[in-house]
């Protein structure tokens, strides 16, 4: 059985979904234009989620295009 891929839009429709980056894991520093940043904002805005979440979900979704 296939697991089924939810949109990117959805997620961040999705009350109370966030991602975390666990202490135990690794982080690392991603350089992104400042428009590239006026998108993230906007995002985190419109869908009031931390910029984690949205930058982890535009990846996500980028990779699947």
């Amino acid at each position: 059985m296939e697991k089924q891929i939810i949109p990117f839009s959805d997620l961040l429709k999705t009350p109370g979904y966030v991602y975390q980056v666990p202490d135990k894991d690794r982080a690392a520093m991603v350089r992104i234009s400042a428009e590239d940043d006026i998108v993230v904002l906007s995002y985190r805005e419109v869908h009031k989620k931390p910029r984690t979440t949205t930058i982890h979900l535009m990846i996500g979704q980028a990779a699947k295009c």
